[in-house]
């Protein structure tokens, strides 16, 4: 009987202390999923990028159309709203996702309202990023403050899940 219990002791110790072999394997599987995701944070970027140079690159015409949709856009901010809460939840994919959460971090004197309608009306209405200046400059005043209030809001619930509740 105590031959057994050393023999299980043994088997059990042997499966619990991973040899040097079984380290590198499982430092070899670590590196492999940390290279997969840089590979699909580029490819996800490179998406992002490809849309907005997308919107930047449009026609005169089909660019005043963009304009127009943008405009309508922001005239509903409870969907503007709806929307960039989307996006920090990574519905318009990775890329958009890790591209406004770093607006929302962003430090100093970055105008976060205007960089993520921006980003925002390119990913939803192709527009470019003037065309969205000249789209915001006609709205009325309280629809600018409603716009602007639906953004910071849609910011504020961002950092709260990501945080949790305070």
């Amino acid at each position: 009987i105590f031959n057994h219990q050393i023999m299980t002791i043994a088997v059990i110790a042997t499966k619990l202390i991973p040899t040097s072999n079984q380290g590198n394997n499982q430092n070899q599987e670590t590196d492999e999923m940390t290279m997969m995701q840089a590979r699909y944070e580029e490819n996800e970027a490179s998406i992002l990028h490809k849309q907005l140079q997308k919107a930047e690159d449009l026609k005169s015409q089909d660019a005043k159309e963009a304009e127009r949709d943008a405009l309508e856009l922001m005239k509903e901010s409870n969907i503007v709203q709806l929307h960039l809460t989307w996006m920090f939840n990574g519905d318009y994919g990775y890329g958009a996702m890790r591209q406004a959460e770093s607006i929302r971090d962003a430090h100093g004197r970055t105008n976060k309202e205007l960089r993520l309608i921006q980003l925002l009306c390119a990913l939803d209405c192709n527009t470019s990023r003037a065309r969205t200046i000249r789209a915001w400059k006609q709205l009325y005043c309280v629809q600018k403050h409603m716009l602007s209030l639906a953004i910071r809001t849609a910011i504020a619930m961002s950092k709260e899940d990501e945080n949790g509740p305070s």
